[in-house]
């Protein structure tokens, strides 16, 4: 294990600390404008100098060795240490043991890297002296945020040194998971990755003004003034820094983000950081990340058996979630035969996969699953203002925004209930973000929406949903009056185990025994009102 940290340690200071260095403003003068404050200087042979950042540093070593032998359950406790060592988060070799040990990895990862991002506005924000330099913040955090999140991601299917990934799927129930997870890093790409990214170009040649006019200030308190324009004028000359723009998904933005976590910096030191200049562009698609998801997705089938069509090309992430539909159905298939057989045609994509295929889209005919029940608010009374015409397009804006919602979050929409949706999720966690975004925009300003969510097992047929779960989140749906979306107790210790930061902020009332019709226990409920 001591080999595979060194050498861990060797790649994060050869190829990570160096972009960042040649970005920094090189001076013949002054040393403190040459680097960031934590970054060690370039060595001739192309690593870290051995002085600055030996590879057997012992507490170096230590947090590494500590994160490999870790769990995701102490992952958290140690998180920002590891982000700030490897700018940025990492995955260790054993969570690629199997895919629910992955899935779980990935997952604290992620949230704890949510958490860990905004260290940076939590350190500075309230310090800083202007509203241009708090901009600059909020701009580095943000795409250190989703820089990290797409790095994380990457590194699902490859290493830092760009090797394939291999994570050990010894079936076709295996392989199923695997695509259920894709899924979810698809989900994740959508949710968490700004529509509107930024590219940031770092003005250097400000930061050393910035500098050298705050020394200056410093000395004309004591030295005699033509001593103190020599030297500011000496200083200018020798002094020298280029500005460096950095794309969106650039890794080198993390090591300046590293760089402003040192506390021990001056705040005219950070300041000098944040000549910030940004411009607005659109989200680009993660091209590494939809190539390693088929390229890894196929080497999975091929392994247990015959594919069930040639590798295709990943053109966009509509289309990766349609050939891995292609895979689940496979899998399905395969299962239910006992043994893999090849397709004597291609499968059909997921806009060609029938709608009364829910037993497919579940993987068996009893299922645990989370149930939303959708209605909207007053819809009687709307209904009389408007008239039935104008009512059934509003209801239909409604319904068309949420068949988007439920295919974004990976659900399936079983059927539409009057004014309301009804819609299954294989997580909490998905059915909670369906639900809050449509219950923030139902599709038109004058439709107010109440939804409940509860978990359970179910019994599926081809198109329905039967069994006390899916009564309950009927019934919790439809114990208030008001916009609010209610969750049961066992949704909400759901969500509590998984420990998603998002969820943790949003503030949650607890409704202590609540009648629902039909049902003789009290239930307790917790609502989410706007």
């Amino acid at each position: 294990m001591l080999s595979r940290l060194k050498e861990l340690l060797a790649h994060r200071c050869g190829s990570l600390y160096f972009p960042i260095i040649a970005m920094a403003p090189q001076s013949n003068g002054d040393p403190r404008n040459t680097q960031s404050a934590t970054a060690p200087p370039r060595a001739a042979s192309g690593r870290a100098s051995q002085e600055y950042f030996p590879p057997e540093d012992k507490d170096t070593l230590r947090i590494l060795e500590d994160f490999e032998k870790s769990s995701p359950q102490a992952y958290a406790g140690m998180s920002l240490d590891i982000v700030k060592l490897c700018h940025g988060p990492i995955i260790p070799e054993k969570a690629f043991d199997n895919v629910p040990t992955l899935r779980d990895w990935y997952r604290v990862i992620r949230n704890c890297w949510f958490r860990d991002a905004r260290k940076i506005v939590e350190l500075w924000d309230t310090r800083l002296f202007t509203n241009h330099q708090k901009l600059a913040l909020l701009y580095v955090a943000s795409e250190a945020r989703a820089t990290g999140l797409r790095k994380l991601q990457n590194l699902l299917f490859r290493d830092e040194g760009g090797k394939p990934r291999t994570v050990l799927a010894l079936s076709y129930a295996d392989l199923g998971q695997w695509c259920d997870f894709m899924f979810e890093v698809l989900g994740d790409d959508d949710e968490w990755i700004p529509h509107e990214r930024h590219i940031l170009t770092i003005r250097y040649d400000m930061g050393i003004h910035y500098r050298l006019d705050e020394d200056r200030k410093g000395r004309e308190k004591t030295g005699d003034p033509w001593v103190n324009d020599f030297v500011d004028s000496a200083m200018r000359r020798l002094c020298k820094g280029e500005p460096r723009t950095l794309k969106e998904d650039d890794e080198r933005l993390l090591v300046h983000w590293s760089a402003l976590l040192d506390s021990g910096q001056k705040i005219a030191e950070v300041s000098s950081q944040l000549f910030i200049d940004a411009v607005e562009v659109e989200k680009s698609a993660n091209q590494k990340m939809l190539d390693g998801i088929i390229s890894t997705t196929w080497r999975i089938m091929r392994e247990l058996g015959p594919a069930c069509r040639n590798e295709p090309r990943a053109k966009d992430g509509t289309a990766v979630r349609g050939y891995l539909d292609c895979v689940k159905k496979f899998c399905t298939v395969s299962l239910r035969r006992g043994s893999a057989r090849p397709c004597e045609s291609k499968l059909p994509l997921r806009k060609e996969v029938k709608r009364n295929s829910l037993r497919v889209w579940a993987g068996s005919e009893r299922a645990t699953l989370a149930i939303v029940f959708t209605d909207i608010v007053g819809s009687a009374g709307i209904g009389n203002k408007m008239g039935d015409a104008p009512m059934n397009r509003l209801r239909q804006r409604h319904f068309t925004r949420g068949r988007r919602l439920v295919q974004k979050w990976n659900g399936f929409q079983v059927k539409t209930l009057g004014d309301g949706i009804m819609a299954v999720f294989k997580s909490v966690e998905a059915a909670l973000n369906f639900t809050i975004a449509i219950w923030r925009n139902s599709g038109d300003p004058g439709i107010r929406i109440r939804a409940g969510i509860h978990i359970g097992a179910v019994d599926l047929t081809s198109d329905d949903v039967f069994g006390s779960a899916a009564d309950i989140s009927a019934r919790i749906s439809k114990s208030t009056k008001e916009p609010e979306i209610r969750i049961s107790e066992e949704a909400k210790l759901d969500l509590d185990r998984l420990g998603t930061e998002p969820y943790s902020r949003l503030q949650w009332q607890q409704r202590r025994r609540v009648r629902l019709k039909g049902f003789p226990r009290a239930f307790t409920l917790w609502s989410l009102e706007r």
